[in-house]
């Protein structure tokens, strides 16, 4: 939604290869917010190109080099505006009626603008770095998970320069469905990465994430826990902190179900370095329900199902909203049921059910229980 919103002193880069399916979707989302459209091809062989000139864009090609930073930053290259929005071809943009991003635009101390991102369909936004003044001193870095946050932050430790919250948003398409030809390609990428730039915890715990997926969990785990001891020695920022807790997440969902013991102390371990970490608080829940915890969990369970994950906003963390819905309802009607309440238990499988109707275990629970209660 662009409404109210007039066209910015802004160029929307992008670089695309074989984007048929979502390219034009975002081409549509910006087209009304930016002055100017850059694009960047590195090999396409479906309609992405033909897709692309039906919009008012400029299109280069560079060859693709396993780098995703040399691409992007062929982009900065050819971009005149003042400001650059970084966006991908499977996002999508937003700016509400009333906007004051303009304004913001016009600050001369900004350097940077920060975003609320979703990295995917029903998880809540972080804050993220996607609008940027047009420097020769701000490039992108890193083979894959790109970032200019390093520049970025070297310029505002100089003092002359500030980062600002915006209430422009972007939503992130491209990580529903099945994910296996991102993994192929990412592996070996972000294997490169963390010998190139060993102190990034994200390209760590990524790379965890990764070699879960295809089935490498001994492998993952050295990564997982790289992350994890990376993050308690960094000194670069609570970004570095909340991407160990990701991985922290990840590995204790991969203990839940051999080893729920393991799967607490790691709960506890990490939660006191990130005792409002919501994921963390539902998993440490879990696992004392698995050890046979019931009554104590519920203060827990009881906060989390009170949040609106509509409009719940941590700036470092995207939380998956089943956490504060369907999980949360699930688990706190498991806990019902060991306390024989099996009437609130039903409730709470009901609302698991209305939450999220594709998982048949809740109705399965729902109906059970509501017979149990019956008979």
């Amino acid at each position: 939604m662009l409404a109210d919103c007039p066209r910015q002193p802004v160029t929307a880069c992008l670089i695309v290869r074989n984007e048929a399916g979502f390219v034009a979707g975002c081409l549509e989302s910006v087209s009304q917010f930016v002055s100017e459209i850059v694009i960047v091809d590195t090999g396409s062989t479906d309609d992405t190109l033909e897709i692309c000139k039906k919009f008012d864009v400029k299109l280069f090609h560079h060859p693709w080099v396993g780098d995703f930073s040399a691409a992007r930053n062929v982009g900065l290259e050819k971009a005149t505006c003042d400001w650059i929005l970084y966006i991908d071809a499977d996002e999508r943009l937003s700016v509400p009626p009333n906007s004051i991003v303009g304004e913001q635009l016009r600050q001369p101390n900004n350097i940077s603008l920060e975003v609320l991102f979703r990295p995917r369909v029903e998880f809540t936004p972080y804050r993220e770095v996607r609008l940027f003044r047009r420097m020769d001193a701000i490039r992108f870095q890193g083979r894959i998970h790109e970032t200019v946050h390093p520049h970025i932050r070297s310029l505002v430790d100089t003092g002359k320069f500030d980062v600002l919250d915006c209430d422009v948003e972007i939503q992130h398409l491209g990580y529903e469905g099945d994910l296996a030809h991102k993994h192929e390609r990412n592996l070996p990428l972000l294997q490169q990465a963390v010998k190139e730039n060993p102190a990034r915890v994200y390209l760590w715990c990524n790379l965890g994430e990764t070699l879960l997926a295809v089935n490498q969990p001994q492998a993952a785990v050295v990564a997982l826990k790289e992350a994890i001891r990376l993050s308690r020695l960094s000194i670069r920022g609570q970004k570095q902190h909340a991407d160990g807790a990701q991985a922290a997440i990840l590995l204790i969902h991969h203990l839940l179900e051999s080893d729920a013991e393991a799967a607490l102390d790691l709960c506890q371990e990490n939660r006191k370095g990130h005792p409002n970490n919501k994921a963390l608080e539902l998993l440490e829940a879990t696992a004392r329900f698995k050890l046979g915890e019931a009554e104590s969990l519920l203060a827990t369970l009881d906060g989390l199902i009170g949040i609106d994950a509509h409009t719940f906003v941590d700036p470092l963390t995207s939380y998956d909203k089943r956490i504060f819905g369907s999980w949360a309802h699930n688990l706190r009607g498991d806990v019902f049921v060991r306390l024989g309440q099996h009437d609130r238990a039903v409730e709470d499988y009901r609302s698991a059910n209305l939450l999220e109707p594709g998982v048949a275990e809740y109705a399965i629970k729902q109906a059970a229980f509501s017979a149990a209660s019956n008979g």
